[in-house]
């Protein structure tokens, strides 16, 4: 799949999304770009990105692409810590 079908394919809430990614067992690290739940995502996709809080970018060619609002929104959501189970060292 590509970048873009991938994003298409995530949720339409950042709600939504991180419930997708503790389904998935998806986790990252808070206000780092080369290790957010987003970038994890599409790793496992086996495609390398960076994030940005508006876009992400392709490492093979980079490529800019804008994110969808609910990604932008989980983003920010998720490096304020509203999504603890999803950060890699969160211990509860």
């Amino acid at each position: 799949m590509t970048i873009p079908e991938l994003l298409l394919e995530l949720p339409k809430s950042s709600r939504e999304i991180a419930e997708k990614f503790r389904t998935e067992g998806i986790k990252g690290s808070r206000a780092c770009s080369g290790r957010c739940p987003i970038t994890e995502y599409f790793k496992r996709k086996g495609i390398l990105v960076v994030t940005g809080p508006f876009t992400l970018v392709a490492k093979d060619g980079d490529i800019v692409f804008s994110l969808p609002q609910a990604v932008c929104d989980f983003i920010l959501y998720f490096d304020r810590g509203c999504y603890p189970e999803l950060d890699e060292y969160w211990r509860d």
